[in-house]
């Protein structure tokens, strides 16, 4: 049984030089957006992508700045947060490997402002592209263009069923479905449960499932009570995933 107080989640430290080439390569070659590619494509395609890296709790991209840059995460962990008509800043995602954020003018980004804020949440590096230079891609290998547009329709569904979630269901039930996403996007296997692999605190997770941080604490409290969930600072594990599931219905 591990002590609770010492996370689990070891995030990467390295050096600017991590973010290669040959990783560069890797990410987009992984990357649904560009998996169809050959790999003189990727290589063309790595070509016009530069490299970032950032220090644990830097902005990479601000609400209301003008949108410039598409971005894709090649190691780290980051936080989306979007902000609310009512001044709220509200966790939306944790990002990690091969996730992209940033402007895609013409597929729900026209040109003007980010709608969202991302922080680091981990040493990170990233692989970014202006958004002329990414249409000349669009333009260039007409399954990027497919594949982007299956990608954002999936982001839309999604932010769909999450409002859905949100606006009709218990806090238990919408603390079960933030656990069972994260789970299914950052788990590991780890001591016969799944860890969701990045820093996240209760305050992460109360935002992500719209309720407040002490009514957070009480499900989460009850959840670990009952064998559904392992819990400590700054981490979770997934016991029993179905019993989460049967919580959504």
């Amino acid at each position: 049984m591990s002590d609770r107080h010492d996370s689990p989640v070891q995030m990467p430290v390295f050096e600017y030089a991590a973010c290669t080439a040959t990783l560069r390569r890797r990410i987009l070659g992984n990357n649904p957006l560009f998996s169809d590619l050959q790999e003189g494509d990727i290589k063309e395609v790595n070509r016009r992508f530069s490299s970032q890296s950032f220090d644990q709790g830097e902005t990479v991209i601000r609400a209301g700045q003008r949108a410039e840059r598409f971005y894709i995460l090649a190691t780290g962990a980051a936080k989306l947060i979007q902000p609310q008509e009512s001044g709220r800043m509200v966790l939306h995602d944790i990002l990690s490997t091969g996730d992209y954020f940033g402007a895609i003018f013409g597929f729900g980004y026209g040109p003007g402002e980010y709608g969202e804020t991302v922080i680091t949440d981990s040493p990170m590096c990233s692989i970014s592209i202006d958004s002329r230079a990414f249409r000349s891609i669009l333009t260039d290998y007409p399954k990027v263009a497919l594949r982007a547009v299956d990608a954002f329709s999936n982001r839309l569904s999604l932010a769909y069923e999450m409002l859905g979630r949100l606006g009709s269901s218990s806090v238990e039930s919408r603390i079960a479905f933030v656990l069972l996403r994260l789970a299914a996007k950052l788990g590991r296997p780890w001591e016969g449960k799944t860890l969701i692999h990045a820093p996240l605190t209760r305050e992460d997770i109360a935002s992500m499932a719209a309720t407040s941080t002490e009514s957070c604490s009480r499900v989460m409290s009850d959840l670990r009570k009952r064998g559904l969930i392992d819990a400590g600072r700054r981490w979770v594990a997934i016991v029993d995933p179905p019993g989460l599931e049967e919580l959504l219905s």
